[in-house]
């Protein structure tokens, strides 16, 4: 049903009603002529008439309307969710394990630095015991090469208990952050579902209605012609 139609229907209906309603120049007011009973009866009758068509074009029109912001809403709720899950997979199968091999990584450098920092300092240590250095130098180079094992040592287990606390805290509650995106945009989701559907029972409520009145207001009619 289209919105010009609608207004021709009110339009015609306006008319009916002025001409209802108007009272010719020099008309007598001591009473109806003959026939004017009858004629009234008819344009009132024409007037319900034309009344219960437009109230079922502007139920139509409602209607149309109504689904129309349903379906858009729904269409709207279904794309948070397709970002949610894309965040989530992009999550699980990129961002997240990337990061703990990026971790590990750097673990396993540390560990290496370790590893070497501690060679070196036996090495040096077995140099000096074979040979006579002034002891000064051998405190100065000793201490250096100890420092150096210090600090890889707590460079390592820095790293350690960083990949450790990534593994167990930091990860699974991003995790969790995009699950509940997406539970949320599954419950938002649902809501518009059931949203677009009330709309449309909501929608054939009316025009059933409006159809009702319709048909027995023209069943009337033909029965009295």
């Amino acid at each position: 049903m289209s919105t010009w139609r609608v207004i021709r229907r009110a339009a015609l209906l306006i008319g009916l009603l002025a001409g209802a309603c108007a009272t010719p120049d020099g008309a007598r007011s001591e009473g109806p002529e003959p026939g004017e009973d009858e004629a009234a009866q008819e344009s009132g009758e024409e007037i319900r008439l034309q009344l219960a068509r437009l109230r079922l074009d502007l139920a139509g029109l409602e209607a149309a309307g109504e689904m129309e912001a349903a379906r858009a809403d729904l269409e709207e709720a279904h794309r948070p969710l397709e970002h949610a899950r894309a965040d989530l997979g992009l999550f699980d199968g990129g961002t997240a394990p990337i990061r703990l091999q990026q971790a590990q990584l750097e673990l396993d450098e540390s560990a290496f630095e370790v590893a070497q920092s501690e060679a070196a300092l036996k090495e040096i240590l077995a140099m000096y015991a074979e040979e006579e250095f002034a002891e000064l130098t051998v405190e100065l180079v000793v201490e250096r090469h100890e420092k150096e094992l210090e600090f890889a040592r707590r460079t390592y287990e820095i790293g350690k208990a960083e990949l450790e606390h990534l593994k167990v805290a930091e990860l699974p509650q991003e995790r969790r952050e995009l699950e509940e995106t997406v539970r949320s945009a599954e419950r938002a989701l649902i809501e518009a579902t059931r949203a677009a559907k009330l709309a449309e029972l909501q929608a054939e409520i009316s025009m059933a209605e409006a159809r009702e009145e319709l048909r027995e207001i023209e069943e009337e009619e033909e029965e009295e012609e």
